[in-house]
């Protein structure tokens, strides 16, 4: 499982896709506002997806606990 969030600094969705090609079994999953540490962040300012980094009580992503159990259920 390749879960990749839209709004990363660090990674690139394409680079998740180029991960996801190199293996055959392997499954994409686009999280539209989530940044690298795949928390959701809700603007496009660099500065609010910095402050991701740092913010321990910010829950996870939208959608990545149910992509997880997805996945594992497959």
């Amino acid at each position: 499982l390749v879960v990749q969030g839209e709004k990363d600094l660090q990674v690139s969705v394409d680079d998740a896709r180029a991960l996801t090609a190199a293996n055959s079994s392997a499954q994409l999953r686009l999280l539209p506002d989530a940044t690298h540490t795949l928390k959701d962040v809700t603007t496009d300012d660099p500065a609010d997806n910095l402050a991701t980094y740092s913010d321990p009580d910010l829950p996870l992503s939208k959608g990545l606990a149910e992509a997880i159990a997805a996945f594992m259920a497959d």
